[in-house]
Protein backbone atom coordinates (compact mmCIF):
# COMPACT_ATOMS: atom_id res chain seq x y z
CA UNK A 1 0.00 0.00 0.00
CA UNK A 2 1.21 3.55 -1.05
CA UNK A 3 2.10 5.63 2.22
CA UNK A 4 1.21 9.63 2.10
CA UNK A 5 4.58 10.57 0.93
CA UNK A 6 4.25 8.58 -2.36
CA UNK A 7 1.09 10.02 -2.87
CA UNK A 8 2.47 13.74 -2.00
CA UNK A 9 5.59 12.58 -4.28
CA UNK A 10 3.43 11.56 -7.03
CA UNK A 11 1.52 14.88 -6.99
CA UNK A 12 4.87 16.98 -7.18
CA UNK A 13 6.32 14.99 -9.65
CA UNK A 14 3.01 15.75 -11.82
CA UNK A 15 3.30 19.55 -11.05
CA UNK A 16 6.68 19.70 -12.07
CA UNK A 17 5.93 17.72 -15.42
CA UNK A 18 2.76 20.14 -15.96
CA UNK A 19 5.06 23.24 -15.43
CA UNK A 20 7.26 21.90 -17.66
CA UNK A 21 5.07 21.27 -20.45
CA UNK A 22 3.31 24.51 -20.30
CA UNK A 23 6.94 26.26 -20.50
CA UNK A 24 7.45 24.37 -23.55
CA UNK A 25 4.23 25.20 -24.95
CA UNK A 26 4.85 28.32 -24.26
CA UNK A 27 8.51 28.57 -25.91
CA UNK A 28 6.44 27.09 -29.22
CA UNK A 29 3.95 29.49 -29.38
CA UNK A 30 6.30 32.47 -28.28
CA UNK A 31 9.22 31.47 -31.77
CA UNK A 32 6.25 30.34 -33.91
CA UNK A 33 4.15 33.81 -33.40
CA UNK A 34 6.72 36.46 -32.08
CA UNK A 35 6.47 38.76 -29.06
CA UNK A 36 7.78 41.40 -29.73
CA UNK A 37 6.84 43.99 -32.75
CA UNK A 38 9.31 46.75 -33.78
CA UNK A 39 8.18 50.07 -33.92
CA UNK A 40 7.59 51.40 -37.81
CA UNK A 41 11.09 51.43 -39.71
CA UNK A 42 11.63 53.35 -42.45
CA UNK A 43 15.72 53.93 -42.05
CA UNK A 44 18.53 51.31 -41.92
CA UNK A 45 17.82 49.93 -38.24
CA UNK A 46 19.23 47.77 -35.62
CA UNK A 47 15.92 45.75 -34.46
CA UNK A 48 17.85 43.68 -31.74
CA UNK A 49 21.19 42.21 -30.89
CA UNK A 50 21.60 38.60 -30.37
CA UNK A 51 19.53 35.70 -31.30
CA UNK A 52 16.26 34.70 -31.91
CA UNK A 53 13.62 33.75 -34.82
CA UNK A 54 12.47 36.71 -37.34
CA UNK A 55 8.16 36.15 -37.51
CA UNK A 56 6.86 38.20 -39.73
CA UNK A 57 7.49 41.31 -41.97
CA UNK A 58 4.90 43.82 -42.48
CA UNK A 59 5.68 46.45 -44.82
CA UNK A 60 3.34 49.53 -44.47
CA UNK A 61 4.26 51.62 -47.10
CA UNK A 62 5.29 50.06 -50.60
CA UNK A 63 8.06 52.09 -51.22
CA UNK A 64 10.06 52.22 -54.74
CA UNK A 65 12.67 49.41 -53.99
CA UNK A 66 12.57 46.44 -52.14
CA UNK A 67 14.73 46.31 -48.94
CA UNK A 68 16.78 43.47 -47.13
CA UNK A 69 16.54 41.66 -43.31
CA UNK A 70 19.75 40.82 -42.17
CA UNK A 71 21.34 38.56 -39.67
CA UNK A 72 24.10 41.52 -38.37
CA UNK A 73 24.63 43.45 -35.62
CA UNK A 74 25.62 47.12 -36.64
CA UNK A 75 24.08 48.30 -40.06
CA UNK A 76 27.57 49.19 -40.82
CA UNK A 77 29.11 46.82 -44.20
CA UNK A 78 25.94 45.04 -44.50
CA UNK A 79 27.34 41.54 -46.20
CA UNK A 80 24.56 39.95 -48.78
CA UNK A 81 25.60 36.88 -47.28
CA UNK A 82 23.70 37.80 -44.27
CA UNK A 83 20.08 38.41 -45.89
CA UNK A 84 18.12 36.35 -43.92
CA UNK A 85 14.68 37.90 -46.45
CA UNK A 86 14.08 40.33 -49.08
CA UNK A 87 10.70 43.04 -47.86
CA UNK A 88 9.12 42.88 -51.36
CA UNK A 89 7.53 46.78 -52.23
CA UNK A 90 4.04 45.74 -51.88
CA UNK A 91 2.72 46.30 -49.08
CA UNK A 92 1.21 43.42 -46.96
CA UNK A 93 1.71 40.58 -44.07
CA UNK A 94 4.86 37.92 -45.17
CA UNK A 95 5.20 35.06 -42.97
CA UNK A 96 8.97 34.85 -42.17
CA UNK A 97 10.40 31.55 -40.23
CA UNK A 98 13.76 32.59 -39.84
CA UNK A 99 16.74 32.27 -37.23
CA UNK A 100 19.62 34.96 -36.22
CA UNK A 101 22.69 34.70 -34.38
CA UNK A 102 23.99 37.99 -34.69
CA UNK A 103 21.26 40.30 -34.61
CA UNK A 104 18.53 41.84 -36.66
CA UNK A 105 19.04 44.65 -38.83
CA UNK A 106 16.13 45.71 -41.02
CA UNK A 107 17.24 48.25 -44.39
CA UNK A 108 14.20 49.27 -45.84
CA UNK A 109 13.95 50.13 -49.87
CA UNK A 110 13.93 53.44 -51.08
CA UNK A 111 10.20 55.02 -49.17
CA UNK A 112 9.37 51.54 -47.48
CA UNK A 113 7.98 51.77 -43.80
CA UNK A 114 7.74 48.42 -41.99
CA UNK A 115 7.67 46.62 -39.31
CA UNK A 116 8.66 43.20 -37.74
CA UNK A 117 7.77 40.76 -35.36
CA UNK A 118 10.39 38.83 -33.85
CA UNK A 119 11.04 36.52 -30.78
CA UNK A 120 14.36 36.65 -28.69
CA UNK A 121 16.19 33.55 -27.02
Amino acid sequence: MASQADFLTSQKNLVVATSLLNQSWNDYQRKGYGDVSSSCISVPTVVCTGSGNLVSVSVVDAGTDAGFIYDAATVENLNPSARLKAILNTQGIYQASFRFTNGLVVAPGKDQAVTVTYSKD
